[in-house]
């Protein structure tokens, strides 16, 4: 008898875990919503307010598996786009259900080069004070030609002062002891293709760059 109330009471707890687990916000997969601010670069004729867009973001499901990603316009009702994080059909997946040209995935990897959408994905470091450096060799499409492009992605340490001196945290109550920037460059040309600046802590990025467009994450 014993042994099967101890059996009840440990089922209890595991499913009390997974449920704990499955709640709990994971990289790129809020529990609520993110707000994202973006500003469009390269257009120096142009105040801040009149080339920023806001973003809404929510993990949701897929019809294709998932998790997902999918963003919200402020103007339209409908997903402009969704990130398909995992599985076969993993990648960027516009409004109208066709796939992102010239995507470059590997090893947790997903660059979208040009997009508008701040929706790439970086591979966090699993642990902070390991590697500071890898290269990621991902295949892109233009066409029927497939090109290999390879990154060298860098985990930096940034503190709070720098952050703020950079402008990569627009609000006090983002500060915290310390960050990881995410620096991904091509290396065929040294060109910056992305880098987003983490708190560890949280389950999305405060900043995001690359050549066209940065966004900050407002709540």
């Amino acid at each position: 008898m014993r042994f099967f109330q101890f059996m009840i009471i440990m089922t209890v707890l595991v499913l009390s875990m997974v449920s704990a687990y499955a709640a709990t916000d994971k990289p790129y997969q809020p529990a609520g919503t993110i707000t994202l601010f973006t500003e469009s670069l390269g257009f120096p004729e142009r105040q801040p307010d009149q080339a920023g867009v806001t973003w809404r973001v929510e993990t949701g499901p897929c019809d294709v598996g998932g998790p997902c990603i999918v963003f919200y316009h402020p103007a339209v009702p409908d997903p402009v786009c969704r990130v398909v994080l995992s599985g076969p059909d993993s990648g960027l997946v516009l409004s109208d259900g066709s796939r992102f040209a010239g995507a470059i995935q590997a090893d947790g990897f997903m660059f979208f080069p040009g997009f508008s959408i701040p929706c790439d994905v970086l591979s966090l470091p699993i642990d902070p004070a390991g590697d500071p450096s890898r290269v990621v060799a991902g295949q892109r499409k233009a066409g029927t030609t497939i090109f290999i492009e390879r990154l060298e992605v860098n985990y930096l340490s940034v503190s709070p002062e720098e952050a703020m001196a950079q402008g990569w945290i627009r609000e006090p109550a983002q500060l915290a002891d310390a960050f990881i920037l995410i620096r991904a460059t091509n290396q065929r040309n040294g060109e910056l293709a992305v880098q987003q600046l983490w708190n560890l802590a949280e389950s999305w990025w405060l900043y995001e760059e690359t050549p066209y467009r940065r966004s900050w994450r407002l709540r």
